[in-house]
């Protein structure tokens, strides 16, 4: 059984209702743009850590390009993940997974807060008269967020089938992690995320403690022969970075060679971090040479089978379509979903492996739109 087998969206940005049905351990999605393909990868994101509200901030803004950081997150952005404030948002599955459906209500709502006490004796002191309430108080911004979890097993929650938590946010309040929330692996990689992601050092580590660096290097000289290592050295600007030996260029920071390297590498030393969960990946012939698509989706469909891996991709690209098909064997379990979007739901055509083979190298059928 995977960790996902089927999936129902209901209400979440402009996904009104969908289903995916007979999920498989490689699942591509193809449709127009702006039908939904990226917002199915999210709800996925959400519903396997429903419980972090980290995961919710992310999630309503990882979409932008900026790079901020989980502190700077503004809170205003949660409403786009709910296309009507008055229904909840509606996720459910079948799997592995212990989370059965996860259920969110979203309220904004304008309070009154009081300056810390202190202040006002502060100005009291200072020898200020007249002070008028208005003077030590404020309107914020509060935003709920009602999440209900139904749980399909209990073995790790004895005695309770439902564990529900509301969130309270204000935009003036920082967001810690929680050590208490189980976490489920499903990284997420957007069509960016080489570009501003600021934390390779770290995945190269976890990398190297997993013994992997060699198959990251396999997939690397793919492109470029000559790349032969990964370090982590001390930048005395940025501190810990990742550099590539490179038998002609010398040691060189990664950020210094092109976007199709840095895509692949990010990728690669992500990968790791899915082992025996969900891989999440949006766009995913981005920056990628079309003579590279081959051995990098040969590369990425052996190691999430290796690696206990279910993944789910966006492409608009039909020649990343014909690359996975054609490097995937029937084992790998592959199956792609178009999404039309109509005026009150997603229609949802589903294409195992077999038809999709049929479709594309009997007839030649276009097949993402």
């Amino acid at each position: 059984m995977k960790n996902l087998e089927s999936l129902t969206i209901h209400q979440f940005r402009g996904l009104k209702d969908v289903k995916l049905d007979n999920l498989g351990q490689i699942n591509v999605l193809v449709g127009f743009n702006n039908s939904g393909k990226t917002s199915v990868l999210e709800a996925i994101q959400l519903y396997c850590n429903p419980l972090d509200i980290r995961v919710w901030l992310t999630v309503a803004n990882q979409r932008k390009k900026d790079g901020s950081t989980i502190t700077t997150f503004p809170i205003e952005t949660l409403k786009w993940l709910f296309p009507s404030s008055q229904k909840p948002i509606i996720i459910k599955s079948r799997g592995k997974l212990i989370i059965n459906k996860v259920k969110v209500n979203y309220k904004n709502i304008e309070e009154i807060a009081f300056f810390d006490q202190r202040n006002y004796q502060k100005l009291m002191i200072e020898g200020i008269e007249n002070i008028q309430e208005n003077d030590i108080q404020k309107s914020v911004n509060v935003i709920k967020l009602n999440v209900e979890v139904d749980l399909s097993s209990f073995d790790t929650v004895p005695q309770e089938k439902k564990i529900s938590k509301v969130f309270e946010l204000t935009s003036n309040k920082k967001i810690y992690p929680d050590s208490n929330i189980p976490k489920f692996s499903t990284p997420f990689i957007s069509s960016y995320s080489h570009v501003i992601e600021t934390g390779l050092s770290y995945l190269l580590s976890e990398v190297r403690r997993q013994n992997f660096k060699t198959n990251v290097l396999e997939l690397l000289q793919q492109i470029d022969p000559n790349i032969s290592d990964l370090e982590i050295l001390n930048s005395p600007f940025s501190g810990f970075e990742v550099y590539i030996q490179h038998d002609k260029l010398g040691l060189t920071p990664v950020s210094n060679l092109g976007d199709g390297i840095r895509r692949l590498l990010y990728i690669s030393l992500i990968i790791i971090q899915a082992k025996g969960g969900v891989l999440l990946i949006d766009e995913i012939e981005s920056s990628i040479h079309t003579e590279a698509l081959k051995f990098s989706m040969q590369w990425l469909v052996k190691w999430c089978k290796e690696l206990d891996i279910q993944l789910f991709a966006t492409t608009h690209s039909l020649e990343a379509v014909d690359a996975i098909l054609e490097v995937t064997e029937p084992t790998a379990d592959l199956v792609f979903y178009r999404l039309e979007k109509k005026e009150e739901y997603t229609k949802v055509v589903r294409h195992p492996e077999e038809r999709l083979k049929r479709l594309r190298e009997e007839l030649g059928q276009e097949v993402r739109w």
